[in-house]
């Protein structure tokens, strides 16, 4: 994974946000709950258990019998992720279940760490398929206890997230464009700063100020246009807004420049989810990486939001059989 990308997620999870499922309200944190505890608390007594991709730690929490799930308190967790991370729940759990903990963050799958008798169990949501798949599969596999199980939850080419995704995209490419809000709220903070150590506004500045409130006109026409991107519009308008005054009440500018990487960060995260999202064809493929390297798989299966239907994801279960074992799936 690219450094920037890696920067962005870095971002992001430090932040303090649990998941990276959509905001909007539409899906949430816990829409795949009853699952995963089902999972996970299928598994023996004292599994090894690989959270990759973990982000700060959804499924790590429930891993340690959070959420309703079942505590087992001779699991081990191993929480993977190439990003740095930042889990405030772990400062409010008991001291048992933080032993039972392990980070390993700035770590990609693809140099999974490797465990006294393997892992037993291997868990991701929405994270698998940002690792090179051939790399990341003998990851696995060089990993993984003889039948060790696998379920990742993997994002599909037709969900919400990516569907979403796209117009918050090109949202994004149209706030930042060269010349776009945030370039020109660049060039009104300067003005500002510059007018708060005394200097006297000229007509350059006043045109950098009507070119500004066009494009406030321009970002109601679009949001207008485009009402399902209003969340992304929204809050940059009001990331910018609060930027300019504190520039005006300030002298400082660099406020401004760190809500606008922020949102460069977003559109990065943003293209690497379309990217990644796996069509059938591509699922199938990584479905037969897996088979080829001594895992059997279960036939993919769709994700769906309870009560609503909507797509999610796709959702793959497998067992480590190598060839010299048995090499029938099952859950």
């Amino acid at each position: 994974m690219a450094a920037g990308t890696v920067a962005a997620w870095s971002a992001y999870w430090r932040s303090g946000a649990l998941h990276s499922l959509d905001t909007s309200g539409q899906v949430g944190e816990f829409a795949m709950l009853a699952d995963w505890i089902g999972w996970l608390d299928a598994l023996p007594d004292g599994a090894r258990v690989a959270d990759l991709a973990c982000g700060n730690g959804l499924l790590a929490r429930l891993a340690l019998g959070l959420e309703g799930a079942r505590h087992e308190p001779g699991r081990r967790v191993h929480a993977v992720d190439i990003a740095e991370l930042a889990p405030r729940w772990v400062h409010a759990i008991d001291p048992v279940r933080r032993e039972q903990l392990r980070w390993h963050e700035r770590t990609p799958i693809e140099d999974l760490p490797a465990v006294e008798g393997g892992f037993d169990a291997f868990c991701s949501q929405f994270g698998f398929e940002y690792a090179e798949p051939t790399a990341a599969v003998a990851a696995l596999s060089r990993g993984a206890a003889a039948d060790a199980r696998l379920c990742f939850i993997v994002h599909h080419a037709d969900s919400i997230f990516v569907r979403q995704g796209a117009g918050e995209r090109a949202a994004l490419h149209w706030l930042l464009e060269p010349a776009g809000l945030f370039d020109t709220a660049t060039r009104v903070a300067e003005n500002l700063v510059a007018r708060f150590r005394g200097a006297a506004m000229g007509a350059a500045a006043e045109r950098v100020r009507r070119e500004y409130n066009r494009l406030q006109q321009d970002l109601d026409r679009y949001g207008t246009e485009h009402p399902e991107r209003q969340p992304v519009l929204g809050e940059a308008r009001e990331a910018v807004h609060a930027a300019l005054v504190h520039a005006a009440q300030t002298g400082d500018a660099q406020w401004l420049s760190r809500q606008r990487e922020a949102f460069d960060f977003a559109l990065l995260r943003l293209e690497n989810l379309i990217r990644v999202a796996r069509t059938e064809q591509q699922i199938a493929g990584l479905q037969a990486e897996l088979a080829a390297s001594g895992w059997g798989m279960m036939p993919p299966g769709l994700v769906h939001q309870p009560g609503t239907g909507t797509l999610l994801g796709w959702r793959m279960q497998g067992r480590f059989r190598p060839p010299s074992r048995s090499t029938t799936p099952t859950g």
